[in-house]
């Protein structure tokens, strides 16, 4: 291309500091052989061969995006933080179009937001034009649950026609869940696509993260049976994801695994997660306290393994059932071993409890 204007085919990820970053990843998928469509970067004052650059990409109407050099980047996606403009047609179009993208790269929202989010990058911009597709659905896609963390999931969100009426919220989705291979519709509204297309969006999705080696949001669009990505950026402010497996307890391995309870006896006290600081600090301090009263009460040896399980609060009894000490602790406190076992059997047994609990 010219000395302003570069095929989209042409960058790659390591483009980012001259192109941007929304137009370096989507580079990188085209010539990965991802379903892109055509395009071209301008990321200086255009020449006078922009009519025939769109010609290339197969003439009009265009799409036209922002590509900021600070845009996509791993720490800070600023989804949403600049200006598209859709179905463009004509020379005088697309210079307004391009010189509408810079001008949003300047303004409070953007400048505020990369204030907070990326101190020190600037204001360049490379606009990105694309051919456009005229979408019969469209919509975004994350390759893990935004909320929960679960890479396992595809959470995505689908409407009929263009995707830019979901992102300005202009439409409510349909919410579809992809997890081993299947297909799950959470709620729609316009059964804006099937279940076959659901996997093939979260394919799709999961190609370029794999791609990239993280987490990515993902735009896509249907035009007929045909699956375009139109934009990948990496997931931020995602949460670690979360694993109930039950806590390992080195060298004990109880017949039938162990029973882990929020509920048992300090637990009662602990409705809500615990600070990082309690898991640390207090916890230690409790647990010493509660064996010195348990043999206080019963002559038995006693405390309670715990855990931290996703912030919350788990235990679950760990006794000194040595036959001398036992038989002594029954004939000089039988009272107190009586509660004591009470009180565990009572908890352990009781149903409405349940979802306190898991095995392991």
């Amino acid at each position: 291309g010219s000395g302003s204007i570069i095929p989209l085919a042409e960058v790659g990820a390591a483009d980012a500091q001259r192109v941007g970053g929304k137009a370096a990843n989507l580079g990188e998928l085209k010539r990965a052989g991802f379903p892109v469509p055509d395009g071209f970067v301008v990321f200086s004052e255009p020449g006078p061969d922009l009519a025939e650059a769109v010609q290339r990409v197969g003439g009009w109407p265009v799409a036209v995006r922002s590509s900021a050099l600070a845009e996509d980047l791993a720490e800070a996606s600023f989804a949403g933080q600049y200006d598209t403009i859709l179905n463009v047609s004509g020379l005088e179009q697309l210079n307004q179009a391009i010189a509408g993208c810079r001008e949003s790269a300047r303004n409070t929202r953007v400048a505020s937001y990369r204030a907070a989010r990326a101190a020190g990058a600037g204001d360049q911009i490379a606009v990105l034009v694309q051919r456009m597709v005229p979408a019969d659905a469209a919509g975004v896609a994350f390759t893990a649950n935004p909320v929960t963390g679960d890479r396992s999931e595809v959470v995505i969100s689908a409407v009929r026609g263009l995707g830019e009426i979901l992102v300005s919220g202009q439409a409510i989705a349909d919410e579809w869940v992809v997890r081993n291979g299947v297909a799950s519709h959470r709620s729609s509204s316009s059964e804006a696509i099937t279940a076959g297309q659901a996997i093939s969006v979260a394919g799709l999705a999961r190609r370029a993260a794999e791609h990239f080696g993280r987490p990515q949001d993902v735009e896509w669009a249907f035009l007929g049976d045909r699956l375009f990505l139109l934009q990948s950026r990496p997931m931020t402010a995602l949460p670690e994801p979360v694993d109930w497996s039950p806590p390992k307890v080195r060298g004990i391995h109880p017949p039938g695994g162990s029973h882990w309870m929020r509920n048992l006896r300090l637990g009662e006290w602990l409705p809500e997660p615990v600070t990082p600081l309690f898991g640390d600090w207090m916890l230690k301090l409790i647990s010493t306290g509660f064996g010195r009263g348990t043999h206080t009460d019963t002559g038995i040896t006693t405390g309670l393994r715990q855990a931290i399980v996703n912030g919350w609060y788990y235990s679950t009894p760990e006794a000194d059932l040595r036959a001398r000490a036992l038989l002594t602790a029954i004939l000089t406190r039988p009272v107190g071993i009586f509660r004591f076992a009470s009180s565990i059997v009572k908890q352990t047994a009781d149903p409405v409890l349940s979802e306190h609990r898991f095995f392991g």
